[in-house]
C-alpha cells in the first residue's frame, strides 16, 4: 500500500473499544471504528487528506459536527472533510456505536471524480448529511466486507467511489448550470477540464480549448479566467504538476521523463512551473513522499486521547 492516510485527533471522553479494521487500495484506506463515548465526548480532528465519515447502524446518529469557531454544531449521518480543514465533534453519550472513515489520496479522488464527468472543485467544500439511506446502504455493506475481509481491491474502490458520488450529488444537482455573468457554464468547464487533463502531454493551445467550450478564443479566455479566477494556462500548468507528483510518488521515472510525460518541454521546465505551484522542486517532493511512505501503517491511525 502506497497511500498512508495521516490524522492527529484530540479526544476526550471517548475511546476505542474494539481493534481497528482497515482494508486499502492504492489511493485509498477505509477503517472501521468501534467507540464508546460517555457525558461531555468530543473531539478535534485534522487530517492531510479528505475523508468521508459514515455513522453506522439504524439509531439516530449521536455524532454532531462543525468546522467553524463559535459555529451551531450539526447532528450528522455522514460528513465528507476536505484536507486540512479542522472540525471538532461532538457526541451525545453515553452511547457505542460504529463510524467508517473513507481516506482519499487528494490527486487520485479528484482524478475520479474528473472521470465521472464531474469537476474536482465539488471537493473543495465540506459537506453534511443528517440522513441518507442511499449512503448508508452502501457504507453498511462496504462496513460488512471489511469485517469479513472480502474487501478487495476493485470491490472497495466501487463502493467506496459509490459513497463519494452519492454525497456529492446533492451539490452536484444543485449547481445551476447558468454561468456566471460573462462566465462559463459547468458543462463548458467539465468539457475543458477533461480536455486539459487528457490532453496534457502534448501542447494544447487556448483556441483549442475555447473550440471545445464552443466559443471564440478571446471570449473564452475572458469567460475561464471570470469563472475560475485564473487563466487556462495556469490551470493547465496546475493539473500538470498534480499529475508530475504522483508519478514522482511511484518512484519508476525518472524527473525528465516524468516532465515529457506530462507536457513539459523538459526538465528544467517541469522543475520551474513545479516550484511555482509546491515551493519545492520535483526531486525534493519526491525524497519527501519516499519518507513518508515509510513511515508505519500503526502512524496512519494515531489518537491522542485527553481526559
Amino acid at each position: 500500500m502506497s497511500f498512508r492516510p495521516s490524522i492527529k485527533s484530540v479526544l476526550s471522553n471517548i475511546r476505542p473499544i474494539a481493534p481497528l479494521i482497515y482494508a486499502a487500495t492504492q489511493g485509498l484506506v477505509a477503517d472501521l471504528w468501534t467507540v464508546e463515548a460517555h457525558a461531555g465526548a468530543r473531539g478535534q480532528h485534522i487530517a492531510r487528506d479528505p475523508r468521508f465519515v459514515i455513522v453506522l447502524g439504524s439509531e439516530p446518529s449521536p455524532l454532531s459536527l462543525h468546522d467553524t469557531p463559535g459555529e451551531e454544531a450539526q447532528t450528522v449521518r455522514a460528513v465528507y472533510i476536505p484536507g486540512s480543514v479542522p472540525i471538532t465533534s461532538q457526541i451525545a453519550g453515553p452511547t457505542k456505536f460504529e463510524h467508517l472513515d473513507l481516506h482519499f489520496n487528494a490527486r487520485y479522488l479528484a482524478s475520479c471524480l474528473t472521470e465521472m464527468g464531474e469537476p474536482s472543485h465539488l471537493l473543495d467544500q465540506p459537506v453534511y448529511l443528517p440522513e441518507d439511506s442511499g449512503v448508508l446502504a452502501i457504507a453498511e455493506t462496504l462496513a460488512e466486507d471489511i469485517r469479513r475481509g472480502t474487501a478487495g481491491t476493485v470491490l472497495l474502490d466501487c463502493l467506496a467511489l459509490g459513497i463519494v458520488a452519492k454525497m456529492l450529488a446533492s451539490r452536484t444537482i444543485a449547481q445551476s448550470d447558468e454561468p456566471l455573468r460573462g462566465g462559463l457554464t459547468q458543462d463548458q468547464l467539465t468539457q475543458v477540464d477533461r480536455l486539459m487533463r487528457t490532453e496534457m502531454h502534448r501542447r494544447l493551445p487556448v483556441s483549442e480549448m475555447a473550440e471545445r467550450a464552443g466559443l471564440s478564443e478571446s471570449w473564452f479566455a475572458h469567460a475561464y479566467r471570470k469563472t475560475r479566477g485564473e487563466t487556462p494556462h495556469r490551470a493547465l500548468q496546475a493539473i500538470r504538476v498534480d499529475t508530475a507528483q504522483r508519478l514522482l510518488e511511484e518512484n519508476r521515472y525518472s524527473i525528465a521523463d516524468v516532465a515529457v510525460m506530462v507536457g513539459f518541454a523538459d526538465q528544467a521546465h517541469l522543475t520551474r512551473a513545479f516550484r511555482t505551484v509546491t515551493g519545492e522542486t520535483p526531486g525534493q517532493w519526491r525524497r519527501k513522499s519516499i519518507s513518508e511512505t515509510d513511515r508505519t501503517i500503526s502512524d496512519s491511525f494515531s489518537q491522542d486521547s485527553v481526559g
